[in-house]
């Protein structure tokens, strides 16, 4: 998202971020979130060139940190022990309310709506992205939380296509689509899903939309003449 360059792999940890976090933690998301908002520019560029960083900064829901936080968002970030920058973070809201049939009736389902995963395009391939879920599945799956199950959901666009494949790799599917034409473009945003309360395993299989007759072939415009 940032740039090619590989940094130097050094040992990292995962942190809670805080309503009173440090100017430099907030500083270091705010970095994360304009690598996330220069990453949908450079995707949707070629069709939406009016899409500029501030205004996918704007539809992605970035800014405003220490307000999210203070209204349930939890956020958990990475940081690099030696120089303790910022290295990604992961953003949620946990809503306790019903969300559906569980195998234990006696267990009521909450949902984990996942905001932002986001790692910084040099420290990629560490491991860090899969830390992030993982304490945050974790949390949600320890003893205190065993009266409850939770499932999780994101939203990704169309075009990031390598995070929607990670989300698969998580253990998510794809249950649905929506087309957002606000303010003036349509985007397509993939709707994901992953059940708390199974093995992450029984996720891997992936589900397809379309067939495998129509997949990889491009869709054609037609104009149709409502008079014949």
């Amino acid at each position: 998202m940032c740039n090619g360059k590989k940094a130097a792999a050094g040992p990292y940890k995962i942190l809670a971020t805080y309503g009173d976090a440090h100017d430099d933690v907030i500083k270091g998301l705010d970095t994360c979130q304009e690598a996330l908002a220069e990453h949908h520019t450079k995707l949707y560029q070629d069709i939406h060139a009016s899409l500029t960083n501030a205004k996918w900064h704007s539809l992605l829901s970035c800014g405003r940190l220490r307000e999210h936080i203070k209204q349930g968002v939890q956020i958990l970030h990475a940081v690099d022990v030696a120089s303790g920058e910022v290295l990604g973070y992961i953003s949620l809201k946990r809503y306790d309310e019903h969300f559906g049939a569980t195998s234990d009736p006696s267990r009521p389902s909450g949902r984990i709506k996942l905001n932002h995963i986001v790692v910084l395009a040099a420290h990629r391939g560490r491991g860090i992205g899969r830390a992030l879920f993982s304490h945050i599945f974790e949390r949600y799956s320890s003893p205190e939380e065993r009266h409850r199950t939770y499932d999780y959901s994101i939203v990704a666009c169309e075009f990031n296509i390598d995070a929607i494949a990670w989300y698969r790799r998580l253990g998510f599917a794809v249950v649905g689509m929506h087309v957002s034409h606000k303010p003036t473009y349509p985007v397509c945003y993939v709707h994901m899903h992953r059940t708390g309360d199974q093995a992450p395993a029984k996720h891997m299989q992936t589900r397809r939309i379309f067939g495998s007759e129509v997949i990889g072939e491009k869709l054609e415009q037609v104009a149709v003449n409502p008079s014949k």
